[in-house]
C-alpha cells in the first residue's frame, strides 16, 4: 500500500503476492467500475463475519488517492509504519506489530484489517463491488487446492489461483498454475 501512494495521477492496483488472475476478462471488467475519486474494493468477507473488511486483491485507486488513505499527513516511512503499531479498532487484526496471522495466531496481523481502518477515517471514499464469482467454485484456492481441475484450468474455467505457501514448499503444485500461464501466453503470440 505505501508504494502505491509515490505515483501522483497513476493508477495502481494493490493485490496479494499469492493471488494469480487467470481471467483477462474478468480483471477488465471489474475495473470497469473505477472511478478517479475512490478507492475500488472488489468483494467483501461479510460471508464469514468480518463486516466491511474486503480482499486486498484487485483493490484500485489513482495513487493520491492512497495517499489520501495511506499517508494523509506525508510521513516518513519508519514513522508511518510506527503510526500503524497497536492499533486497536475494529477486530485487533490492524496493527502492524502483531505476529503474522497463521493456524497458531489466527488473530495476527492482516492488511485487510490495517486497510479498512485507514479508509474508516474517510468512509465516502470508498467504491466497494461484488466480487462477480465465487472463490472456491470459480477460483483455485488453497484452502480445497485438491479440488484443482487441470482440464478446466486448461480451457480457462477458473478466474483466479489463490496460491499455496510457502512457495517452496509447494512448488511442484504452483508450477501447475505457471505452466498453464505461460501457455496462454505462447498461444496469445502465434
Amino acid at each position: 500500500m505505501i508504494e502505491a501512494t509515490k505515483h501522483g495521477d497513476a493508477i495502481c492496483m494493490v493485490n496479494d503476492i499469492d493471488l494469480v488472475p487467470l481471467q483477462r476478462e474478468y480483471v477488465v471488467e471489474r475495473l470497469s467500475h473505477f472511478d478517479p475519486d475512490k478507492l475500488l474494493g472488489i468483494g467483501t468477507l461479510n460471508h464469514i463475519g468480518l463486516k466491511d473488511k474486503f480482499t486486498m486483491g484487485y483493490t484500485t485507486a489513482v495513487s493520491s488517492v492512497w495517499n489520501r488513505i495511506v499517508n494523509p499527513n506525508n510521513l516518513g516511512y519508519e514513522d508511518l509504519v510506527n503510526s500503524w503499531r497497536n492499533i486497536q479498532h475494529f477486530d485487533l487484526q490492524e496493527a502492524v506489530n502483531n505476529l503474522p496471522a497463521d493456524g497458531v495466531n489466527p488473530r495476527g496481523f492482516s492488511d485487510e484489517s490495517l486497510l479498512r481502518y485507514l479508509r474508516s477515517r474517510e468512509p465516502s471514499i470508498l467504491n466497494q463491488i461484488e466480487r462477480g464469482f465465487v472463490p472456491l467454485q470459480d477460483g483455485v484456492d488453497r484452502a480445497a487446492w485438491s479440488n484443482l481441475d487441470i482440464d478446466r484450468l486448461n480451457r480457462g474455467g477458473y478466474v483466479e489461483a489463490h496460491l499455496l505457501r510457502p512457495l517452496t514448499k509447494y512448488i511442484k503444485e504452483i508450477n501447475v498454475i505457471a505452466d498453464y500461464i505461460k501457455k496462454v501466453e505462447r498461444e496469445k503470440s502465434i
